[in-house]
């Protein structure tokens, strides 16, 4: 099959671009890197570097291939509304239109996040309505690209929606590394002492996930499939874990939701204040991610489409461990 992935040159599309090239797809990648771009090109994969904005060529690059995964976007905790309208919305619209245009398959990487309103919530289906009041700009985001994808796919567009929870792998520059910095101190704060319960993906989960939807014999109409590892784990214990793994004695210290949440709250406010609005040490959306419980039921992803995680939480943990601790040796 042809195969068009939109952010290539990041940790999801890259993994799941060099895939697809391994088992014999024809691979373009599109992305911003072009060191990155390089080594997908020596992995015998198709690069360019362009803007998601550009609607005369990315009608260029979506026509003749088979399928479009759409990992390209901005993905954030903090950002300016216009910028996550911008890559995600307005982005999406663009190759939506291309993709109606040549009849092309479309692969859309959403997000959870859309359902998160903080509260605990466990075993969330598809079905979950998106939160009422979205929890940040990047969520209402993807809320909104999704009910564009929606509103063509019942024009006949043949289109999926996948929403992977939390990945994180041996290229990973958000879990790992923000985990790292606070856990360097000697201290890592856990709010109300990590008893929430979450769920990840390991990149590589993720990419076969994206595989199964491109190359699914049956066509799609605009379905969205929630993705994990489906071992759900307690925050306290997944750090306790990174941090054994990577030989850190770290004291964690008990943080109350209500503190942490107001704290975060007038960090945000200061944030804004300033001219560059730079992201803050803590935002509320953080705070409700490693203090509630979210996990995804991926039943009907493993039914329509047939995934089922090849690596362990356990071994995907290990193997960014591994690959970190190498890099920075």
């Amino acid at each position: 099959m042809k195969i068009l992935v939109t952010g290539a040159t990041g940790c999801l599309g890259g993994v799941a671009a060099r895939k697809l090239a391994a088992l014999g797809h024809a691979v373009t990648g599109l992305g911003r890197d072009a060191a990155k771009g390089a080594d997908l090109e020596r992995s015998a994969i198709r690069f360019d570097s362009v803007d998601l904005g550009d609607a005369p060529a990315m009608r260029r690059h979506v026509a003749g291939n088979d399928v479009v995964i759409h990992c390209g976007g901005f993905s954030s905790a903090w950002g300016s509304k216009a910028a996550f309208q911008r890559a995600n919305v307005e982005g999406t619209a663009i190759i939506l239109r291309a993709c109606e245009h040549s009849r092309t398959r479309l692969v859309f990487v959403s997000s959870p996040s859309i359902y998160f309103d903080f509260a605990d919530r466990l075993q969330v289906t598809e079905d979950q309505a998106p939160a009422r009041t979205p929890v940040n700009a990047y969520a209402a985001s993807k809320i909104q690209a999704e009910a564009l994808i929606v509103a063509v796919a019942q024009r006949g567009l043949d289109a999926v929606i996948l929403r992977p929870r939390a990945i994180f792998g041996e290229t990973d520059t958000a879990l790992l590394p923000r985990l790292l910095r606070v856990a360097r101190r000697g201290y890592l704060p856990l709010i109300d002492g990590g008893r929430a319960i979450v769920d990840l993906t390991y990149v590589e989960n993720a990419a076969d996930a994206l595989i199964a939807a491109a190359i699914r014999p049956q066509g799609f109409s605009g379905e969205a499939f929630n993705i994990s590892n489906g071992e759900p784990v307690a925050i306290r214990d997944l750090f306790a874990r990174i941090a054994h793994g990577l030989g850190l004695q770290v004291r964690t210290i008990s943080i109350p939701f209500r503190f942490a949440y107001l704290s975060s709250a007038a960090l945000e406010f200061a944030a804004m204040l300033r001219p560059a609005r730079p992201e803050p040490s803590l935002t509320r959306y953080t705070v409700g991610v490693l203090g509630k419980s979210q996990t995804l039921s991926i039943e009907a992803a493993r039914r329509e489409l047939g995934f089922n995680p090849a690596v362990s939480l356990s071994d995907g943990i290990d193997r960014t461990i591994a690959a970190w601790s190498l890099s920075h040796a």
